[in-house]
C-alpha cells in the first residue's frame, strides 16, 4: 500500500541518508489524514513537526464546495499558505481567512505570493535544537529577522506577507510545570512557534520545548548543563512584556 511504502521510504532515508529535514509532499487532491496516521509508527525515527497546506487564494471561493478534500486539507494543517495573494484584493483575502478559520481556528495563516515564505517559519529540524546549547548570540542569529520583510504591491495596496517577528526571553529559575503548560495551552493564536530550553520543577535534565500551532512537546536531553530557560517566540503582534510577565509567573518560588 502507500502507506506501507512511505514507512519503508523514510526507514530507508533515515538509514541510509540521515537526512536533517524529511518533507513529504503529496499530490493536491490527497487527504493527509491517513499519513497522519502513519507518524505514531515512525516515532522511533523521526520527528513531526509540521502539516502545511498551501491554498489557491484565487480559486478558493469556487472549489471548497466542489472538493470536500479541500477541508480536510485546511482542518488538518498547522500553517496555511494563503498563496496567489497578487491576484486577489483584500477583501477577498480577507473573505478567505475568515473562511479557513472557520474550518480550523488554530491554524497560522499566511498570505504569500509564489508561495515565498521563510523556511524557518515552517520547518524545525534536529539541528535547531542542538543550537540552543550554544551561545545565545548563535541562537539569535539563526532566528528570522523581523525586519525582513516581503511586501508585495497590488492594487494600491501593500500587503506584508512576511512580517514576522521574532525575540528571545531568557529568565533564570525553574518552572512549576501545571503551570508551564497552563501558560503553553493559553498562547494566542499570534505566537506561531515557541521553542527553547526550559526547566520545569522535578526534572534533572534541561528540556527542549517545541511548540507549534498550538501542539507543544518536551524533549529531553541527557547534559545536565546550567543553562537558563531560554525562549524564542516568533509570530506577528506578540507582546514581549506581557509574554515574559506570564512566565515571570509560572516560576517556582
Amino acid at each position: 500500500t502507500l502507506l506501507g511504502d512511505l514507512r519503508g521510504a523514510i526507514k530507508k532515508l533515515c538509514y541510509e541518508f540521515y537526512p536533517d529535514l524529511i518533507v513529504i509532499e503529496t499530490t493536491g487532491i490527497a487527504d493527509p489524514q491517513p499519513i497522519l496516521d502513519e507518524i505514531p509508527y515512525l516515532k522511533f525515527l523521526v520527528r513531526f513537526d509540521s502539516l502545511i497546506t498551501v491554498i489557491d487564494g484565487a480559486n478558493l471561493m469556487e472549489t471548497i464546495d466542489k472538493y470536500p478534500v479541500i477541508k480536510a486539507q485546511i482542518k488538518a494543517a498547522d500553517f496555511l499558505l494563503l498563496n496567489k495573494s497578487e491576484m486577489i484584493d483584500k477583501v477577498s483575502i480577507d473573505n478567505a481567512k475568515n473562511l479557513i478559520k472557520a474550518i480550523n481556528p488554530h491554524s497560522i495563516i499566511i498570505t504569500t505570493s509564489h508561495a515565498n515564505v521563510n523556511p524557518r517559519l515552517l520547518f524545525a529540524t534536529q539541528k535547531d535544537i542542538e543550537s540552543f546549547f550554544i551561545d545565545e548570540k548563535e541562537i539569535l542569529k539563526k532566528d528570522i529577522s523581523s525586519s525582513n520583510k516581503n511586501c508585495i504591491k497590488h492594487q494600491g495596496l501593500d500587503i506584508v506577507t512576511q512580517a514576522i517577528e521574532n525575540f528571545t526571553i531568557k529568565l533564570q529559575g525553574i518552572f512549576d510545570e501545571k503551570t508551564f503548560i497552563n501558560f503553553l495551552s493559553d498562547l494566542s493564536s499570534s505566537v506561531y512557534r515557541l521553542k527553547g530550553i526550559v526547566r520545569l520543577k522535578g526534572k534533572p535534565n534541561p528540556l527542549f520545548l517545541q511548540f507549534v500551532s498550538g501542539r507543544f512537546e518536551f524533549i529531553q536531553f541527557l547534559k545536565k548543563e546550567p543553562k537558563p530557560n531560554i525562549l524564542v517566540f516568533i509570530g506577528q503582534g506578540l507582546k514581549k512584556d506581557i509574554l515574559k510577565s506570564s512566565l515571570e509567573k509560572c516560576l517556582t518560588k
